[in-house]
């Protein structure tokens, strides 16, 4: 008996390999068939009264329009197969559907009718999936039927098909069509559901539509805000991630602002930037709390999005301190430092800069873990030196940080690391005057060994040095004897071989500081310039007739005020050796090869050469102060990513608030089933309907006590065999029942009069599933749109 068994086992799994290569081998062939015959290969298939060719078919179809081919000659082909018993196959059809239905408006009308007897079926899984795809075929004039199939599977019994009506909501709606407000009651029902399956479905629909929903649409949330917070941590990390942004907006436009209680006692609401207070306390609104409170958790979640939601959710309520306190620093160090997407690991970091600019003291304690790494990608590494450069505000660890970009500037072998880590010690400059000087020392000599970009580099942090000391410390002497000191160096060097932007460069932070200086380096510059003018790069030239201009206007202004007579003036001018060099630049410009260089010699000209008037307005030009530069290390951070954390809505006008009454909790919706299919009774459950549901929080009733004995039998009194229709009932029995109440049921009862007839016999019991199976299939399209309401009848298709 065992080897007999085993013997018809390994039959069994011959035939289903067999089958299997038989599959592959048409799959194969189908795709060898030159392409003019292809549409007829596929439409043989989809023709085919064998389930394994029609399958062969739609995954050929499909496989077409994955690779961007054009579907739509098979359309009517594939949709007349919407009518089979194969699931596999009507799930295929239902995709197809989805996609080209609003091309063959009115051949795929003729599919609705079979999709919606697809919301009687047994299973809730096909139940849910034709609402979906019923949402998803985007014909207008069956949006009333959907509305009303949406209506009744809301209240299913099982919560997937309500979890799928939630998301058919968000595929249909239309903010200015006349069924929104009805779908948006529909859609508060499904977020006040009992399954947290549901309501988590509805919340992703909400936030899908919101920006299409005035404040009075937001009533809906108003009810439900406070289980929400409540249910976060059970939702899946996508849902988490969508209610965190859909919670912070509703905390924006309907709760009030926290408040900031300072040391001195002064009451401020939340600032730009926290590191200018020492100490302050925060007080929330009670819901706001509850809110904040649903997200301390999640600092230990293991999705990278629902983190970074989190923290923005966090940012926009709440200052720096409750991420601290909320462990959000630690979980964003560890996140950004480890993470294997280096994507997701650029914006962490840019993140945390943000942090930083607003409270330097979040990460000051962690600063070690930004140091750049080799294998760290430029975008990361530049996020890195960022937050570097923002926590060289603390004058405690200033020390490491700048020895450390000293590292990466000399030794680094990536150029992009190497020009970023310098600009991030030219903002260091700005920390301090002791940490000014440290820094401009280091440049220097650094200038003297170093050439290319880097260079550029350098002389930018020497130029940041030198207007910072001019900010701070103007009229200081020892500041400014450092200044002149400083461009007397770097005029050395000019004197030296150096590439043309380098020189440039100098030029112009020599001709910028001419008044500072009193003019006591330009002219000599000029003077050793001047004879290798024409062999100069066109920047170098450019620059030095900037700086004859600036030099000769400091010149002129000092003459005019010791000089009143004109003729005296005019003769002081001829014998000044600055005003021959001027005009010599001058005139070796009006020849120049550039554009620019020639009009701008004939401007000078103008404003320099035709009287003291037209001098002044030079000096104008010419002399005035420069505003400060500042340090383009990217301190103000990404520009996607500060769009991804601004992008809230402002807080509420306190004036305009609703009351905390609103968010009072409504009662939970119960979804549970009205009657049940007993013994006697040969009814199917009757699935969604007019149902209301079951939720898990129902018990159980106890069993009916059991009939007599009967002695003579052995069995109790009033049972009876019943064949397996006869127990689970048949929708001829329901129909049949429902005549009483509905006057278009005309169903014939003659079949369940032969399923009631008693059978032992094993044979004919498989005879009666067939018949049965055969009655269901040649039956006409049930009317899957009946509801409590009397419009509901006629609205099947």
């Amino acid at each position: 008996m065992a080897d007999s068994l085993a013997r018809l086992g390994s039959m069994f799994e011959q035939a289903k390999d067999l089958t299997i290569e038989a599959a592959m081998s048409a799959s194969a062939r189908l795709s060898e068939t030159p392409q003019s015959l292809r549409p007829q290969e596929i439409s043989t298939l989809l023709n085919s009264r064998s389930d394994r060719d029609i399958v062969a078919g739609m995954k050929c179809v499909v496989s077409l329009i994955s690779r961007g081919e054009d579907g739509l000659p098979y359309f009517a082909d594939v949709v007349k197969n919407v009518t089979t018993h194969n699931q596999h196959i009507r799930n295929l059809v239902l995709v197809y559907l989805t996609r080209y239905a609003e091309v063959e408006p009115d051949i795929a009308l003729l599919s609705i009718n079979s999709i919606q007897k697809s919301l009687n079926d047994t299973n809730p899984i096909h139940r849910s999936r034709s609402i979906r795809s019923l949402a998803g075929i985007r014909i207008a004039s069956i949006l009333p039927i959907l509305v009303l199939s949406i209506k009744r599977t809301s209240s299913d019994p099982s919560p997937v098909v309500r979890t799928a009506s939630a998301v058919a909501i968000g595929q249909i709606y239309v903010d200015d069509d006349p069924s929104a407000s009805q779908l948006l009651e529909l859609l508060a029902r499904l977020l006040a559901d009992s399954s947290t399956q549901v309501v988590a479905a509805a919340v992703r629909t909400f936030h899908h539509i919101h920006h299409d929903i005035d404040d009075d649409g937001w009533r809906y949330i108003h009810g439900n805000f406070r289980r929400i917070c409540r249910l976060l941590p059970q939702f899946d990390e996508w849902t988490q991630v969508v209610a965190i942004e859909l919670g912070t907006a509703y905390c924006r436009r309907f709760l009030p602002q926290p408040t900031l209680t300072l040391a001195t006692g002064e009451v401020i609401n939340l600032p730009q930037y926290y590191h200018t207070f020492s100490d302050y306390t925060v007080d929330f609104d009670h819901d706001l709390q509850l809110f904040l409170s649903a997200l301390k958790p999640l600092a230990h979640t293991n999705s990278d999005a629902v983190l970074l939601a989190a923290t923005r959710s966090l940012l926009n309520l709440a200052p720096p301190s409750t991420l601290v306190s909320y462990k959000y620093h630690l979980a964003l160090t560890r996140a950004a430092t480890a993470a294997q997407s280096s994507q997701f690991q650029f914006v962490a970091l840019e993140l945390i800069a943000r942090i930083c600019r607003l409270d330097y003291s979040v990460f000051s304690e962690r600063f070690r873990y930004f140091f750049v790494f080799p294998n760290d990608s430029d975008s990361v590494a530049s996020a890195k030196l960022a937050i570097l450069t923002t926590l060289s505000a603390n004058p405690n660890i200033i020390k490491y940080i700048v020895e450390e970009l000293k590292h990466y500037a000399l030794h680094y072998n990536n150029d992009v690391v190497a020009d970023a880590s310098i600009r991030a010690l030219g903002s260091c400059c700005q920390v301090s005057e002791e940490w000014n000087n440290h820094i401009l020392a280091w440049a220097l000599r650094q200038v003297q060994r170093t050439s290319g970009s880097l260079l550029n580099q350098l002389l930018n942090v020497v130029r940041l040095a030198l207007h910072h000391k001019m900010t701070v410390a103007s009229e200081d002497p020892k500041v400014k004897s450092e200044i002149v000191s400083t461009l007397y160096k770097l005029s050395l060097l000019l004197q030296g071989d150096m590439e043309g932007e380098a020189k440039a460069t100098m030029i112009w932070m020599i001709g910028d500081m001419t008044v500072y200086t009193k003019n006591q380096i330009g002219p000599d510059v000029l003077r050793q310039q001047i004879a290798t003018f024409a062999d100069q790069s066109e920047d170098v030239r450019y620059q030095l007739l900037m700086l004859a201009a600036k030099v000769f206007s400091f010149e002129l202004d000092r003459l005019t005020d010791e000089i009143d007579d004109t003729e005296e003036l005019q003769r002081q001018l001829d014998d000044n050796r600055i005003h021959n060099m001027f005009k010599h630049v001058l005139y070796l410009a009006k020849y120049d090869n550039s554009y620019d260089t020639r009009d701008r010699a004939r401007m000078i000209d103008v404003l320099l050469n035709r009287g003291p008037q037209e001098s002044k307005l030079a000096s104008l030009f010419l002399q005035v102060p420069k505003p400060f530069p500042e340090a383009d290390i990217g301190a103000k951070g990404d520009q996607h990513v500060d769009d991804y954390i601004t992008t809230v809505p402002d807080w509420a006008d306190p004036a305009t608030l609703p009351d905390s009454s609103v968010r009072e909790e409504i009662p939970v919706v119960e979804n549970q089933i009205t009657s049940f299919a007993g013994q006697g009774d040969k009814r199917k459950s009757p699935s969604p309907g007019p149902l209301t549901g079951i939720s898990s929080a129902d018990v159980r009733p106890p069993p009916a006590p059991l009939p007599p004995m009967d002695k003579g039998n052995g069995n109790h009194t009033g049972y009876k065999l019943q064949s397996l229709d006869e127990f689970f009932g048949s929708d001829d029995d329901e129909s049949e029942s429902e005549e009483g109440s509905s006057e278009d049921s005309g169903l014939s009862s003659s079949d369940e009069e032969e399923d009631d007839e008693e059978d032992d016999d094993d044979e004919e019991e498989e005879d009666d599933d067939d018949s049965h199976s055969s009655d269901e299939s040649e039956r006409g399209a049930v009317d899957a749109l009946s509801s409590d309401d009397d419009d509901d009848s006629d609205a099947s298709v």
